[in-house]
């Protein structure tokens, strides 16, 4: 079956800052034109931890059948054989711990919450900051792993004001 790339399912993207690294330019994740270039050019890279949707199947004019579902037949399980996967700014991804040692618990529907994963805080940090992101994966007792080059990281306020709003409003952080 033909795959439709877009810029979620490359390396290269950064789905936090939509910006393609490689081109040095702003993209989107649902973009197919930049993928397609880029594939005829030799340089598009597939991240392999994001899972393919059904637009990577068909193209927008096209019908997705009623019962397509992602595939997860290839992920690890969890202690009760439910797959793991994170759901990120990029889709639906194959959860990675985010240190070694984490025992990791999936939902069906939700999959792993985020702070369990490496793509999920690193989301956290950019979307909470640092000091907000420790408090929320402190609720879930693990330990934020900080890159370098996340240390400074005070957040976006838009998404500051939504984690405060769903917390005060249900008593608990989001993913």
């Amino acid at each position: 079956m033909k795959i439709y790339p877009t810029c979620s399912i490359c390396k290269h993207f950064d789905s936090n800052k939509d910006f393609c690294s490689l081109r040095n330019e702003e993209t989107f994740a649902m973009n197919h034109q930049k993928p397609d270039e880029c594939t005829k050019n030799g340089i598009f890279i597939r991240d392999i931890n994001v899972l393919l949707d059904s637009y990577h199947y068909y193209k927008e004019t096209e019908e997705v059948p009623y019962d397509f579902v992602t595939d997860l037949s290839r992920l690890p399980v969890d202690r009760y054989g439910k797959p793991l996967f994170v759901n990120t700014k990029r889709g639906m991804e194959r959860a990675v711990p985010a240190y070694e040692g984490i025992e990791m618990e999936s939902d069906y529907l939700l999959g792993v919450n985020k702070a369990f994963t490496f793509q999920g805080q690193r989301e956290l940090i950019y979307d909470l900051g640092v000091e907000l992101a420790k408090k929320v994966v402190a609720t879930k007792n693990i330990e934020l792993v900080v890159l370098p080059g996340e240390e400074n990281s005070k957040g976006d306020n838009y998404e500051i004001k939504r984690h405060m709003v769903y917390r005060n409003t249900y008593g608990e952080t989001i993913q």
